[in-house]
């Protein structure tokens, strides 16, 4: 599914001593902007271990929605995804 034509799927790894400074926000920002400007992407999914508390609340902080719980290597994982904002039509 996250593999049609138009999706992509992001994972995000901070070293351990960079954490909470912001670098995770602002490589998730970074690269759904690119996702969606540059290549064209209309929705970005990832999957998140349900024990990884920071991680969820990163990508929900930016805009990711809760899709479904799925299995990933034995593991429990939320599937979550962000979809491209249309732009309002002008009249």
């Amino acid at each position: 599914d996250a593999y049609r034509p138009g999706k992509a799927e992001v994972h995000i790894v901070v070293k351990r001593s960079a954490r909470k400074k912001g670098h995770g926000q602002a490589l998730l920002a970074r690269a759904c902007r690119k996702g969606f400007e540059k290549l064209g992407f209309h929705t970005i999914v990832a999957h998140i271990r349900l024990d990884n508390f920071p991680s969820l609340a990163l990508f929900k902080k930016a805009g990711f929605c809760s899709d479904r719980v799925v299995t990933i290597r034995g593991r429990l994982a939320q599937r979550i995804f962000l979809r491209k904002r249309r732009k309002k039509a002008t009249a």
